[in-house]
């Protein structure tokens, strides 16, 4: 497949939020299709210590939109109102870039960028990640 078809985005379960992430991000990484990896909070998930099986399957995944599908980035997702992280947006943008750098530790050939999700349900990049 063509190198810049595909980007990737690790992003919570929760539908209200799938929609406006796909959206920005065809749109600000000018790709057709976005592979998506969804969880129940991942900024928290992916930002804890050690090595567990959510790291482990979100590892899996990724390898193969970066390896299969020739991803070249990777967004990850915070948003308001998380059943599955209902932490304080300063603590999950620290949960954001802990996730970051355990993403570019695994995969340190691609981008990989954070962005908050607001009540609004625009999306906003979070600095520092």
């Amino acid at each position: 497949m063509g190198s810049k078809q595909f980007s990737s985005a690790i992003n919570c379960m929760d539908g209200r939020v799938q929609e406006p992430a796909i959206k920005f991000l065809k749109n600000r990484y000018q790709t057709p299709y976005i592979d998506n990896i969804t969880l129940p909070g991942p900024e928290k998930a992916l930002s804890t210590s050690g090595l567990t099986r959510v790291h482990e399957s979100t590892r899996e995944k990724l390898e193969i939109s970066i390896h299969n599908h020739n991803s070249e980035k990777v967004a990850i997702f915070a948003h308001h109102d998380c059943a599955g992280n209902p932490a304080k947006r300063s603590e999950k943008e620290k949960q954001l870039q802990k996730a970051a750098g355990r993403v570019r530790a695994w995969f340190p050939e691609v981008t990989v960028e954070t962005f908050y999700i607001n009540k609004k349900w625009e999306v906003k990049p979070v600095s520092g990640s």
